[in-house]
């Protein structure tokens, strides 16, 4: 396992912010999702005084559950689920699963799931 220390997380969510904005493709939102989840794992690792995920307990930490995360931190956010093209719903930690995978996300939950990242990135740029 890969033990990213929280400056290599930050690093992450800037550079994958950065590049999530220069389009509007499946690719891109898999890169602000990326994005989203390294900077919520900075500001946890902030947040408990660690430098490296491995000094958090698994459970705190090790997953793509974005909403979970957030919790962990005492954000208080919506909680987010969308639908697929196909109508089965889903929560927050498997859009990137949607997107790498090419599995088409219903248009306007797509465009929410998009503006919810967004904010979350917003807050994490004044936490991190």
């Amino acid at each position: 396992m890969i033990d990213p220390g929280r400056e290599e997380l930050k690093h992450s969510f800037f550079e994958h912010s950065k590049a999530a904005q220069t389009g509007n493709s499946s690719s891109h939102f898999l890169l602000l999702f990326y994005a989203v989840e390294s900077g919520l794992k900075a500001c946890i690792l902030k947040s408990y005084r660690k430098i490296k995920i491995s000094q958090i307990k698994e459970e705190d930490i090790k997953t793509h559950d974005l909403a979970l995360l957030a919790d962990k931190l005492r954000w208080r956010i919506e909680a987010m689920t969308f639908r697929l093209q196909s109508g089965s719903a889903r929560s927050i930690g498997d859009a990137h699963q949607a997107w790498r995978y090419g599995v088409s996300i219903d248009g306007d939950d797509e465009i929410k799931v998009i503006e919810w990242l967004k904010g979350l990135q917003k807050k994490i740029k004044e936490e991190i």
